[in-house]
């Protein structure tokens, strides 16, 4: 009985811990994308969110 409960633990915290890096690796690619993309279209983008402003 004991031992079926931590296996079950383990294997949550395995799931868990793979969906955190799932999450962080589209994170890490979407700073890239914007990064490519280039902070120029951004800065734009605020400027034209000021003037409707």
């Amino acid at each position: 009985m004991i031992k079926e409960e931590g296996r079950r633990k383990k294997e949550e915290g395995t799931y868990k811990s793979k969906v955190k890096s799932q999450k962080s690796k589209v994170r890490r690619k979407l700073s890239v994308k914007s990064k490519k993309e280039g902070g120029r279209r951004k800065k734009a983008f605020t400027g034209l969110t000021q003037i409707d402003l």
